[in-house]
């Protein structure tokens, strides 16, 4: 089963900014698990930018804009079963761990005065 999650916009800040995520209006049938995770800085083992009482890159094993932890997690482990330390998508597949998440980004078209 296939389903797909569209952003107007995907961008990702500079260092200074930790990586902060930005991404715009949603389109699709997987539902927006990245409005959650908007304005995050990137979390990682050694950098806790998440707003959590634990570090969700630890708890979740995997880096990513995490908020208070996530509604997706495609940096995740590709896991058999069930203990939510998988890649996920939860607003689609809540509570199941997916086997192949893809992202496909691509440049904005330059508007021409």
């Amino acid at each position: 089963m296939t389903r797909h999650a569209k952003y107007k916009d995907f961008s990702i800040g500079d260092e200074v900014s930790g990586f902060q995520l930005s991404v715009g209006s949603y389109s699709g049938d997987a539902g927006d698990a990245l409005a959650y995770s908007n304005g995050m800085k990137f979390t990682t083992y050694d950098e806790d930018n998440d707003t959590d009482g634990s570090n969700c890159a630890i708890q979740w094993s995997g880096g990513f804009w995490y908020h208070s932890c996530y509604h997706t997690n495609p940096f995740g482990p590709i896991r058999k079963k069930g203990d939510g330390m998988g890649m996920r998508w939860n607003k689609w597949l809540s509570g199941i761990n997916i086997k192949k998440m893809v992202f496909k980004i691509s440049p904005r078209t330059p508007t021409i005065i």
